[in-house]
């Protein structure tokens, strides 16, 4: 199986009249090896099993990798249009707003982070800085979600743009605008790989009751139910190491549970990877010591879905989840109506 390397520019051409004259009707650029094929293509190659448009139509690649036959003709790719696609000047906007007011911004926090961190700027400062770049990470989530949902009536949707919503299906609305993607779309090869993230999205949606059989391990290594936890509105923190997101809901957090919340209406559990050493987490992150630490397992990670972290759930007294991945910013409001 030979990969297309990444970024590489894609045609697709259709296959057209009894002597297959390839008309181009899209150009892409190939996200994380999206495209394979299992010999160098020649015009009469088909590519199905990649193809993120309906089944009963054929095409073949052209790239402009040296070793393909074909070279990709030389052309303004703004100039391509699809009927009943999203056209490539909307897409060329959509990815120049995502580039200049959230991408471009987030790269340069992160270096402002890591400076401030360099020169033991104080905590205020680091924080600020930490929740303008989550703040952002949402931005760009909302609008990835709003602009695939205003566009869901369209028979082909561009293969970059799936790798986009497939790096948003972190909240509850992207189920549903997966659900508004046409039939042809959802059970294209691409289609049926976010229909599997959606499927574990679906795990812990508002209103799903928490497994009650999920078991976590402590310190020492005693195996902890979570449904012991009834009774009490459940803070569910589940972080990873080196995530600069998962700080930052750590932190706010724990300060909230520290400051303004009854300990006998709440309870804050943190879950760390397996592997991750409890007592050296604690020291290391903070605001850590703040509730019960505990080790996760395959089995709570299949329960609830878990395919990124930051994962933050809210779960009422009766077990149900009432709230996930909300913005750190409207944490304080939320958790606070609760008490």
């Amino acid at each position: 199986m030979e990969w297309i390397p990444d970024q590489t520019l894609v045609s697709i051409y259709k296959l057209d009249g009894p002597s297959d004259t390839p008309i181009l009707i899209d150009t892409v650029r190939c996200v994380k090896g999206l495209f394979a094929f299992d010999s160098i293509p020649t015009v009469s190659d088909v590519l199905l099993s990649a193809s993120v448009y309906p089944r009963e139509f054929q095409y073949v690649i052209f790239t402009e990798k040296e070793d393909i036959k074909v070279k990709l003709e030389d052309r303004n790719s703004s100039d391509i249009d699809i009927k009943g696609s999203i056209s490539n000047a909307e897409m060329l906007a959509f990815e120049q707003k995502l580039t200049n007011t959230m991408q471009n911004p987030w790269n340069e926090l992160g270096k402002t982070h890591q400076k401030a961190i360099n020169d033991n700027a104080p905590e205020e400062e680091i924080n600020k800085i930490v929740s303008e770049r989550v703040a952002l990470n949402y931005d760009y989530h909302e609008y990835v979600l709003d602009f695939v949902h205003k566009n869901s009536n369209k028979r082909y949707i561009p293969l970059l743009l799936f790798s986009r919503l497939q790096n948003v299906l972190v909240t509850d609305p992207a189920i549903e605008v997966f659900k508004a993607l046409p039939p042809a779309i959802q059970e294209s090869y691409i289609g049926k790989l976010l229909s599997n993230s959606i499927e574990q999205l679906v795990k812990t949606k508002i209103g799903t009751p928490l497994p009650s059989t999920i078991t976590l391990t402590d310190e020492d290594n005693q195996s902890i139910n979570l449904d012991s936890y009834r009774g009490k509105i459940l803070l569910l923190n589940v972080n990873s190491s080196n995530c600069f997101h998962c700080s930052a809901y750590t932190d706010q957090i724990s300060k909230l549970y520290a400051g303004t919340l009854d300990k006998n209406a709440f309870q804050l559990v943190n879950v760390l990877p397996t592997g991750v050493n409890i007592s050296q987490w604690v020291k290391n992150e903070k605001g850590a010591d703040q509730g019960i630490t505990l080790v996760g397992n395959q089995e709570f990670a299949t329960a609830l879905g878990i395919i990124s972290t930051p994962m933050f759930l809210i779960v009422d007294k009766e077990g149900k989840i009432i709230s996930k991945n909300p913005k750190p910013q409207e944490l304080s409001s939320i958790l606070i109506s609760l008490q």
